[in-house]
């Protein structure tokens, strides 16, 4: 996959950009949106919110099927709260052996996560489109402030 900054996708950065939003609509949807309209009683706020969060992200990640180059911020975010649970959340919860079989399999599926999402993500292109590094002849230098 590509390693230098460029402004253009190879079409197989588009194929992978798009199996990876697909993969993360069929990871979320299907548990989310169940959870959502099935849930009966009180929710507690951040339960709720996590649920509403996951459910959001898997309908933007079913149209980032479609454009992903305009979703790949998506990706980023969804990158960063991985990066956030498994340190904050997995990682202090393993350390004080009150990793449960759930949490468990949350820190397997967010690691798995992190390393697809990192690996996929089109860094360059989105270096040389953010604007903060753009192309020259001899190479990538930093935009002036």
């Amino acid at each position: 996959m590509e390693s230098t900054l460029t402004t253009e996708l190879s079409r197989n950065r588009l194929i992978a950009l798009r199996v990876l939003f697909f993969l993360t609509f069929i990871g979320l949807a299907p548990n989310a949106w169940t959870e959502l309209v099935t849930y009966e009683g009180p929710w507690d706020p951040f339960y709720g919110i996590a649920v509403s969060f996951w459910a959001a992200l898997a309908l933007m990640a079913a149209v980032g099927v479609f454009i992903p180059e305009r979703l790949i911020p998506l990706l980023i975010l969804q990158l960063l709260y991985k990066i956030a649970w498994l340190t904050f959340v997995g990682l202090p919860l393993y350390q004080q052996g009150l990793l449960t079989d759930s949490a468990f399999d949350l820190a397997v599926a967010n690691g798995i996560g992190l390393i697809l999402d990192a690996l996929i993500i089109p860094w360059g292109y989105v270096l040389a489109r953010s604007g903060i590094v753009r192309k020259r002849e001899s190479g990538a230098v930093p935009v002036d402030p």
